[in-house]
């Protein structure tokens, strides 16, 4: 994955395979979104995520849940 450093990669789940890589997420937009009326399953449509450099730890994303109420 070294070559694919800094880029955003797109994978076939299937295959297993990278179908395309990029250096802006916008760039391989068409190969990992699909129409509403597509009947694939999930888990079996490309998935897309940037791989870091070496020098980098992983991405993370997460989400701070609040709950707002009485005190």
């Amino acid at each position: 994955m070294g070559r694919f450093a800094g880029k955003w990669v797109a994978i076939d789940p299937v295959k297993d395979t990278i179908i395309t890589a990029a250096d802006t997420l916008k760039e391989i937009e068409p190969f990992i979104t699909r129409s509403a009326n597509d009947s694939r399953p999930s888990g079996t449509t490309p998935a897309a995520f940037k791989v870091p450099y070496k020098d980098e730890g992983p991405f993370g994303a997460w989400q701070e849940e609040r709950f707002l109420g009485p005190d």
